[in-house]
């Protein structure tokens, strides 16, 4: 029987930033890891991580997803739901 492999993610917030950090440590020791997982799934913030990698994503551009810069755009400006729906429209 194959094995079936499934990466998640969970969620709250600026834990993503956390997740992505790991994952890009990972994927540095393991350049193959991203390419053996069968399924990307995950919660709130870690879904949108997994729909990312699973539209293959970069970390790189996930870890400037997760920067402050982007961050605070994101969460101190009224116009944060226009970028919410342009990062929609991209997957």
């Amino acid at each position: 029987m194959k094995t079936f492999r499934i990466l998640a993610f969970d969620g709250g917030g600026v834990k993503g930033a956390l997740s992505v950090e790991i994952l890009s440590r990972i994927c540095d020791k393991y350049q193959n890891f991203l390419d053996d997982v069968d399924l990307f799934t995950g919660t709130s913030t870690g879904s949108i991580i997994a729909s990312l990698l699973a539209n293959k994503v970069s970390i790189k551009d996930l870890s400037y997803l997760y920067s402050v810069p982007v961050a605070k755009k994101f969460f101190l400006t009224p116009t944060s739901i226009y970028f919410v729906l342009s990062l929609i429209i991209l997957i």
